[in-house]
C-alpha cells in the first residue's frame, strides 16, 4: 500500500543520510512527503519534516531546518505524542543554540527535559543534561553547566558509552 511505500521511502532517505549523501536523502524524504500529504498520514509527515530538517542542519541551512523542525512539532504536538514532542524540542534547542539563539535554545531543551522526567525517558533526560550543559558552557554559565553535570552523572552509569556526555564532561573540565 502507499503508507508502506511511504515508510520505505523514508527509510532509504535514512540511509543516504546515514551514507552522507544528501541529495539522494533529500529525494527520498520528499518524495516520501507527497505521498504522505496525500494520505493525510500526519504523523508520517512530521517524521518526514523533521527527517529533511536534520538534512538541512548538516548542511547548514539552519533556517529553513529551524522552520521544519517546527512545522513537525506543531503537528506532533497536535496529535500529542510527548516523547516525540521531547525529541523535536530537543533539536529545537540544539538549531537554536546553533544560530547563536541560547534563550530559545534553553527553553526549548527545557521543555523537552520536562517532559522526558514526566514520562520516564532516562535516556532522553540524560542527552537533555547534556546539550544544556554544553549551551551553558558556551553561554559562559560555568556554574549551571556544572548543576546539569552533576544531576547527569548518576544516569551516565546507566549507560556509560554515552560519548555525549563524556565529551560535555571533559569540556566543562577545560573550561
Amino acid at each position: 500500500d502507499e503508507r508502506e511505500v511511504s515508510h520505505t521511502l523514508n527509510n532509504m532517505g535514512n540511509m543516504y543520510f546515514v551514507a552522507a549523501d544528501y541529495a539522494a536523502a533529500l529525494h527520498e524524504y520528499r518524495t516520501a512527503l507527497q505521498i504522505q500529504r496525500r494520505l493525510s498520514a500526519r504523523s508520517d509527515v512530521a517524521t518526514t519534516l523533521s527527517n529533511i530538517g536534520s538534512v538541512y542542519a548538516i548542511q547548514g541551512r539552519l533556517g529553513r531546518s529551524l522552520h521544519l523542525y517546527s512545522l513537525a512539532l506543531q503537528i506532533t504536538r497536535d496529535i500529542g505524542n510527548q516523547s516525540e514532542i521531547a525529541r523535536l524540542l530537543n533539536n529545537l534547542g540544539y538549531i537554536h543554540h546553533l544560530c547563536g539563539q541560547p534563550g530559545k535554545s534553553v527553553d526549548c531543551l527545557m521543555e523537552s527535559l520536562e517532559i522526558n522526567r514526566r514520562i520516564g525517558s532516562k535516556k532522553e533526560v540524560l542527552f537533555n543534561l547534556d546539550n544544556l550543559t554544553v549551551i551553558m558552557i558556551s553561554a559562559g554559565q560555568l556554574r549551571k553547566s556544572l548543576q546539569h553535570l552533576k544531576e547527569g552523572m548518576p544516569w551516565q552509569k546507566l549507560w556509560p558509552t554515552n560519548r555525549i556526555w563524556a565529551h560535555s564532561r571533559q569540556r566543562w573540565v577545560q573550561s
